[in-house]
């Protein structure tokens, strides 16, 4: 894969959204270990068109984390 050029949109990439509480996460955030069967694994651009938000500890994606 290629890299994105400045200002093209993030790559489309798996995150788990849990669908009570409408919060995305990165598959590795501490986080996503509390939901049990409300989360699904989903691509980004999917959590998102189901109106939800990222996670505030690992900002929704693995590629936020420093």
């Amino acid at each position: 894969g290629g890299t994105a050029a400045p200002g093209a949109p993030v790559v489309d990439q798996s995150v788990v959204l849990n669908t009570k509480t409408r919060i995305y996460h990165c598959p590795a955030c501490e986080l996503i270990r509390h939901c049990g069967t409300d989360c699904v694994t989903v691509d980004i651009s999917e959590a998102v068109r189901r109106g939800a938000r990222p996670c505030l500890t690992c900002g929704g994606t693995c590629l936020a984390r420093r």
